[in-house]
């Protein structure tokens, strides 16, 4: 992976952090000023710098189970934009169960199938009944570099699925409106500040060398 795409990684990754909070309140150029809770049952909430699309859709004749779509796009120059789609799901009771830490990984590597993407990486974390999953790659759409990053989130009512795209190369505004949108996720319960214990695993073993550093890169593979 380049070294943007590592510090990328890193940002993303650090849950809750300060940086997440100084985003909220407007600091930086691409910071993420409009939180934007989900409707019930959804747990999760996200910010945005501008009010993002909103779809709901429900199932059923009656639409007595209706959950939101939140799409977003910001386009910096010709080939650098920022599209992040974001769909909360309420689910059983039993969810969790079911939807362990192996499933939440074979879904994600579903969901990057379709996409054009090299290689990538795998995070998983749990704390205060909310289990995550994230998967972080890079690949090439047409002739664009592009960074993809798909996330689960379980709470005890619902299921958060995000898909985000960055495409160009390196600029700083979209590169940081990236970061912050995916940093602002959050349980609606929990403080800005919250941060998760994380376990760490990847598609691919890393070496001995890889495993003594803080960011591990997996082994390159060949873009579809």
């Amino acid at each position: 992976m380049t070294l943007r795409i590592v510090l990328l990684f890193v940002f993303v990754l650090s849950f809750g952090s300060a940086a997440s909070v100084q985003a909220q309140e407007g600091a930086g150029p691409g910071a993420t000023q409009t939180e934007t809770p989900f409707a019930a049952p959804c747990d999760f909430t996200v910010a945005f710098p501008e009010k993002p699309y909103v779809t709901r859709r429900c199932k059923g004749a009656s639409g007595g189970e209706c959950y939101d779509i939140l799409t977003y796009t910001r386009v910096f120059e010709l080939s650098n934009a920022v599209t992040v789609k974001a769909t909360c799901n309420p689910v059983a009771p039993d969810m969790a169960g079911r939807l362990t830490e192996a499933v939440m990984r074979t879904t994600l590597e579903s969901m990057v199938a379709r996409k054009s993407v090299g290689q990538y990486d795998l995070k998983f974390s749990e704390r205060d009944g909310v289990r995550s999953a994230t998967l972080f790659g890079e690949g090439v759409k047409g002739m664009t570099p592009t960074l993809y990053v798909a996330q689960l989130w379980l709470g005890a009512s619902s299921l958060l699925t995000v898909e985000a795209e960055l495409t160009g190369d390196a600029n700083p505004q979209a590169d940081s409106l990236f970061g912050d949108v995916l940093k602002s996720i959050r349980a609606k319960d929990a403080p800005a500040s919250a941060r998760g214990e994380e376990k760490t695993g990847h598609k691919v073993e890393p070496s001995a060398e890889e495993k003594a550093d803080d960011v591990q890169i997996p082994a390159k593979k060949g873009v579809k």
